[in-house]
This record gives C-alpha cells, sequence and structure tokens, in this order.
C-alpha cells in the first residue's frame, strides 16, 4: 500500500496541499457523503441563523447607539431596557441553533479527521470505521471545543479594547487591525491542530491546543499561511452570507430554519450553503494533513489513532 507522504518534502506548503488534493480523491467514498448529508445541513444551519437573526441583532445595535445620544436619562433607561429584551431574544434564537450546530460540527469534524489521518498512513478506511470513531472520540473534541470558544471569547474584545485606548489615528487604528488579524489567525492555526490532536491522540482540552502548538515549532509559516486561507473563506462567505440577509430582511418568527432557507434562500442560499460546507470539509483534510506532516517531522509517524483493525473497505 503507498502512502501519500514523500520523503523530503514536508517543508513544502505546496506539498501539504498536494497531499490534502489526493486525499480528497482517495477518500470520496466517505468525503462524499459527509459533505452531503452532515456538511450541508451544518451549513443551512448557519445560513438560517444569520438570516432569521439579522433584523433583530440590527435593532439592538441600533438602540444602543440610539441610547447613546439621548439627552435624558429616562429615555435611555427605556431604549436599554428594549434593546435587553431584544438582545434577550436573539440570545435564545442563537440557543436554538447551537447544540444541532455542535454536534453535527463534532460528526464533521471527527469523521474527516479520522479517515485523513489514515489514508495519509497508506491505510484504506471505510465509512464504517469514520463514523465509529465518532463514539471514542467526541468527549474529548467537546472538551478541546470548549477551551477553543473560551479562548476566542476571551480574545474578541481585545481588539475594540487595545482600539479605544491606542488608536488615536486612522494610521494606528489600521495597524491594531492587522496586528489584531495575526493573532486571530495564529489561534485558529493553533486551535485547529489542537482539535486534530484530540481526535487522533488520547489529549484534550488545554493539554491538546499545547500539543499542536509545539507541533507547529518549525513550520508556523505555513500554519500561518494555511489558517490565513480557511479564515479569509469562511469570512468571505459570512459576508456573503450577511448581505443575502441585509438583501432579504427575513423576520426571525419567519417559520422553521429549513423554511427559511429553502424558501426565502433561493438559489443564492443554497450555492452559500454549498461552498461553507466544502470549506468544511476541505480545512479539516489539509489541517490532518499539515498535522501528520509536523507529527512525522518531529519524530513520531505512528500516533495513537485507532485500532487498525476493520478499517479496510
Amino acid at each position: 500500500m503507498i502512502e501519500v507522504k514523500r520523503p523530503g518534502s514536508s517543508t513544502r506548503i505546496t506539498t501539504t496541499l498536494l497531499d490534502s488534493l489526493m486525499i480528497l480523491f482517495r477518500n470520496k467514498h466517505i468525503l462524499l457523503p459527509v459533505f452531503a448529508f452532515i456538511a450541508i445541513p451544518l451549513s443551512a444551519l448557519r445560513l438560517s441563523l444569520t438570516l432569521t437573526s439579522f433584523r433583530l441583532k440590527n435593532h439592538v445595535f441600533r438602540l444602543e447607539a440610539l441610547a447613546n445620544i439621548v439627552h435624558t436619562r429616562f429615555e435611555a433607561r427605556q431604549i436599554w431596557e428594549e434593546s435587553r429584551e431584544d438582545a434577550v431574544s436573539l440570545l435564545r434564537l442563537k440557543s436554538r441553533y447551537f447544540i444541532p450546530s455542535f454536534i453535527l460540527s463534532c460528526i464533521v469534524s471527527i469523521t474527516v479527521i479520522t479517515s485523513t489521518s489514515f489514508s495519509h498512513q497508506g491505510l484504506n478506511p471505510s465509512l464504517k470505521s469514520s463514523f465509529a470513531s465518532v463514539k471514542s472520540s467526541w468527549m474529548r473534541v467537546t472538551a478541546t471545543s470548549i477551551v477553543v470558544y473560551g479562548l476566542l471569547l476571551l480574545y474578541s474584545p481585545v481588539p475594540m479594547f487595545l482600539s479605544a485606548i491606542f488608536g488615536y489615528t486612522p494610521t494606528l487604528r489600521h495597524l491594531i487591525t492587522v496586528l489584531s488579524l495575526g493573532v486571530e489567525v495564529y489561534i485558529m492555526a493553533v486551535t485547529g491542530l489542537g482539535l486534530v490532536v484530540s481526535v487522533v491522540e488520547e489529549r484534550y482540552g488545554f493539554d491538546a491546543i499545547k500539543e499542536g502548538t509545539a507541533l507547529m515549532k518549525g513550520r508556523r509559516i505555513t500554519g500561518l499561511a494555511l489558517a490565513g486561507v480557511f479564515v479569509f473563506l469562511s469570512s468571505f462567505i459570512g459576508h456573503g452570507m450577511e448581505k443575502l440577509a441585509k438583501e432579504l430582511d427575513v423576520d426571525s418568527s419567519s417559520g422553521s430554519w429549513w423554511r427559511s432557507v429553502v424558501v426565502y434562500g433561493g438559489w443564492e442560499g443554497w450555492k452559500l450553503v454549498c461552498m461553507y460546507g466544502a470549506e468544511v470539509v476541505v480545512s479539516y483534510v489539509v489541517v490532518t494533513v499539515f498535522y501528520c506532516e509536523c507529527r512525522k517531522r518531529h519524530g513520531n509517524i505512528d500516533p495513537d489513532v485507532a485500532d487498525e483493525e476493520g478499517l479496510a473497505i
């Protein structure tokens, strides 16, 4: 059985992308069903949330801006109370989407990462074995995801805080924006590797992210470049969803999430859904290949992935 890995080429980003492309074709019997039946519903949930929450979110922002310019405390208090009620409604709306989105996201990540890591070692994973790995890995992935969300939540107000303190001029504000974006890309690169570690190794939480940081040593530029590409793609698709939501202006009480996508989203909505679903699957393949290269570079070629029995098709 021939491995995808080629000796002596691990330092090139083109090799990582080429190996990922080969694995995409080799594992199409796994990745296509995962894309069609898991990634597409996950993407549709994201589009539905964007469409149904856009009007309510904008209303909250307008009320908050209005509360800061009114002349009396009484008016400001009334506006803040209305804003608080709408913010609670927005939080409830998002909470309805969170659990199904998180479950689908876990299934996509575990199945794609497991099948890619086995294929990179020269094994032939099956669809059954890829889904079987969900049972043994979901707790580790959940723990690591909680840490990732916590890190992103803690970092999210930092750019605004720095801009408020040091952004005296447009040049400084632009510099802070660029530096903040670089830090965000680095966090995404490290946490992405940490998520792969939590699937293929017996590590989770901060331990998995710490291991992902150590694995990037010597290949940080490649890791940042790959993370930057997928952050850009995700932002581009997200901007497209926001633009569609602005055009449609769907009410949050307009019906089920499926109705908001099928009826209101139309062809443009489904195009964004397919793009986001493909980006999710491809990103996990590429990051897993990058992990395998980093793991081999650090002298551990055979990580403890799982039992190899029953993996052959």
